[in-house]
């Protein structure tokens, strides 16, 4: 077995106490996996109902793709704002792991930049390149899609890389140049697969918003997208869970166990995301037979919010369950600096105030028309 070599830890202070920063990595990573789940999701829903919408018989597909398709160029700059933030705590708390990690995988590491541009520029024409009664072009649609598929492959090769320390000096001794990817690991592919489908899950619940919006204008095609979006979400969500099922017995046997009863906290987090998990799964569907569909919509939501909260909790023990005694986070110098922080949540909470000012003006005004304009005389576009 090689040996465990990680590289010093930074001996500049850290700007705040391990508890605050760890609380903040947190808070901003949550924040970031929303729009991060509808740039992976909503590309791949809105391709498919663009795919279904090119039959006339289905311009109410077409009607949804264009609207998702308006989301997500907002969905990309978002992600990439509040991901800015999560980053740079990922970095004041595993800098050691994160940039050993980073370095052994550099060149598909680095990639992500182009990566990023090419799939930020193909969503903005799928999204934009658009007009009443026609579908966006599905080209472009893909690309995107494949694009930010690979994005997420490369995030998961990093995230799994860096809590494996004991493989740093074998990968290195290799003289690959930064060119491998950590694809010999046990939980890649399931983490992989179990986050493209979760963010399917969260994508459903922004179809049953269209849905819930548009009832206003147009209740059958409402209803529909409601209905459609429910469906979609109980079908991801249960797969979801299997999926789920197989990340855990990837896991290394002693974090494993920590789930199944020796961790107090580790089996209660875990449990409680499922218990919330079938909350979500139970209201949606209900949602979706027409019974109360605004509140349970509302509930299921919030049932989701608290399930994405625990399992990044869960993340987190995972995290620290590998690392074991090689990395210990408290074993790093502090200097708190309060000024700094509290300029930090000012500056959080604008930007968040200004996210949620594009979405809803995407949402309600520019992204969602009605329906299509195709004739001149009043009430003859249907949306059908």
């Amino acid at each position: 077995m090689n040996p465990v070599i990680i590289p010093n830890i930074d001996p500049i202070p850290l700007p705040a106490p391990v508890w605050l920063l760890q609380s903040l990595l947190y808070l901003t990573f949550i924040l970031h996996i929303f729009p991060m789940n509808l740039i992976l999701g909503g590309g791949l829903v809105a391709v498919a109902l663009a795919v279904l919408g090119r039959s006339p018989a289905r311009g109410r597909y077409a009607r949804l793709a264009r609207q998702l398709a308006a989301v997500l160029p907002v969905a990309v700059a978002a992600a990439v704002t509040l991901g800015v933030a999560a980053l740079l705590f990922l970095q004041v708390l595993y800098g050691p792991l994160y940039y050993t990690a980073t370095v052994l995988i550099a060149l598909p590491w680095i990639s992500v930049i182009g990566l990023l541009i090419v799939g930020y520029y193909a969503y903005y024409y799928f999204g934009l390149r658009r007009s009443a009664g026609n579908t966006p072009p599905i080209w472009a649609g893909i690309l995107a899609s494949l694009v930010f598929l690979c994005i997420a492959f490369l995030y998961a090769n990093m995230a799994t890389l860096m809590i494996r320390p004991e493989k740093f000096a074998g990968m290195h001794g290799l003289g690959t140049h930064g060119i491998l990817l950590n694809t010999n690991e046990p939980m890649l592919w399931p983490r992989y697969l179990h986050f493209i489908v979760g963010a399917i899950a969260v994508t459903s619940l922004l179809v049953m918003i269209v849905g819930l919006v548009q009832r206003r204008r147009d209740e059958d095609y409402g209803n529909w997208a409601v209905q459609l979006g429910g469906i979609l979400f109980v079908a991801a969500t249960v797969a979801q869970m299997i999926i789920g099922v197989w990340q855990l017995l990837m896991l290394r046997t002693d974090v494993m166990m920590r789930f199944l009863g020796e961790d107090t906290t580790a089996m209660l987090t875990l449990g409680g995301a499922i218990f919330l998990a079938l909350a979500a799964i139970i209201l949606i569907l209900v949602a979706a037979l027409g019974r109360a569909r605004l509140g349970m919509t509302i509930a299921g939501i919030i049932a989701l919010v608290g399930t994405i909260k625990l399992m990044v909790i869960v993340r987190g023990i995972v995290r620290t369950g590998y690392l074991g005694s090689n990395y210990v986070m408290a074993d790093q110098p502090v200097r708190a600096q309060w000024l700094l922080i509290a300029i930090f949540f000012i500056l959080l909470l604008a930007g968040l105030a200004l996210v949620v000012w594009m979405l809803h003006a995407v949402i309600a005004r520019r992204g969602m028309p009605s329906a299509p304009s195709q004739t001149t005389t009043p009430g003859s576009a249907t949306g059908a």
